[in-house]
């Protein structure tokens, strides 16, 4: 057994060794180990069992502001789904879905930032990892830059040289939220 769980075959190898089939299963806390015969059992307290789960990159590693959806493309998340959840920067994504052993989905909330760093949070056991396991890439991910190629300024009609008139400027990227924004003519604060 493995921390309580029963493995799948068990097979006597020599007098000094066994080898066992172990469930599938992600981790990397130390896990208690007990064999046992029709007379004893034997116990180890600790010994390491499953790889320890990667983080390699987002794919893609930039959306825009606004919608985008994201693979993390990972490695030793075992067979089976638990619970993920995801953070950009420090905004946790609005969906994470468990994919496969080597890939997880988030959506990341909307956000204007750049060089972010992405964490992968598994949920705690209370049988063999009650603190959780978290797995980071470091300036993974970022929002879509603003973008003005496709703008367009428009001012009223007639502008008066001692300024006071209204301006409109469109482009891509701007985000959801009404953020913090200032624009600037010809270098002058508007």
């Amino acid at each position: 057994r493995v921390e309580g769980t029963s493995c799948g075959e068990t097979f006597w190898t020599s007098d000094t060794s066994v080898t066992s089939k172990v469930a599938s299963g992600v981790g990397s806390q130390s896990l208690g180990i007990a064999l046992s015969t029709d007379a004893f059992v034997a116990t180890l307290a600790s010994a390491s069992v499953y790889d320890l789960p990667l983080m390699f990159h987002a794919d893609p590693q930039h959306t825009p502001p606004v919608g985008g959806q994201v693979e993390l493309v990972t490695l030793h998340l075992g067979l089976h789904d638990v619970t993920f959840s995801a953070r950009v920067g420090h905004t946790i994504c609005r969906l994470t879905e468990w994919r496969s052993d080597t890939s997880v989905q988030c959506n990341p909330a909307s956000g204007m930032r750049f060089a972010l760093d992405v964490t992968l949070t598994m949920a705690g056991n209370a049988g063999w990892n009650p603190g959780g396991l978290e797995i980071a890439v470091t300036e993974a991910f970022s929002y879509d830059e603003l973008d003005l190629t496709a703008g367009v300024a428009t001012f009223e009609a007639s502008t008066p040289a001692t300024g006071g008139f209204t301006g409109t400027l469109t482009g891509a990227n701007f985000g959801y939220d009404d953020y913090t924004v200032s624009m600037r003519v010809e270098g002058t604060s508007c």
